[in-house]
């Protein structure tokens, strides 16, 4: 995981290049994710390039989390240009559920409420609409 920070291009390629090299293998310290999960996770757009570029499956879950590497793309140290590079990779699906039955739209709201977008879903919750009628409501209120 130590050549997954952002200076470190040249060891992940090194790395990349190993024979025998399982780019999908998962990590217990990490809590089993992937190499791609991991760099989606801290936002390293060249990190999950080259990991792709390397046959890295984008749409591999984790088996403890069952998040996506789009799932971990969402978190509050992801950059928009590894979001994009996950969402255009051959094998991502963009309705895959993580644990909980949440989707990537779930995690991109619940990034927008912490980042402090100023909208609550609470007063949703007892209406039984789902995750869409979220960003919609904040639009018209």
């Amino acid at each position: 995981m130590e050549a997954l920070k952002e200076p470190n291009h040249q060891l992940l390629c090194d790395i990349l290049n190993e024979e025998g090299l399982d780019v999908n293998k998962e990590y217990p310290e990490e809590k089993n994710s992937t190499l791609l999960h991991a760099a989606a996770e801290r936002g390293n757009v060249t990190a999950v390039g080259m990991l792709l570029s390397s046959g890295a499956d984008a749409g591999k879950t984790n088996r403890l989390t069952g998040q996506t590497a789009l799932h971990a793309a969402c978190g509050k140290r992801a950059r928009d240009g590894a979001f994009r590079a996950l969402l255009a990779a051959k094998g991502t699906d963009v309705n895959a559920r993580a644990a909980g039955g949440k989707t990537v739209l779930h995690y991109l709201v619940k990034r927008c409420e912490k980042e402090g977008d100023g909208y609550d879903n609470m007063s949703l919750s007892n209406c039984s609409n789902n995750v869409l009628h979220i960003p919609i409501a904040k639009q018209f209120s």
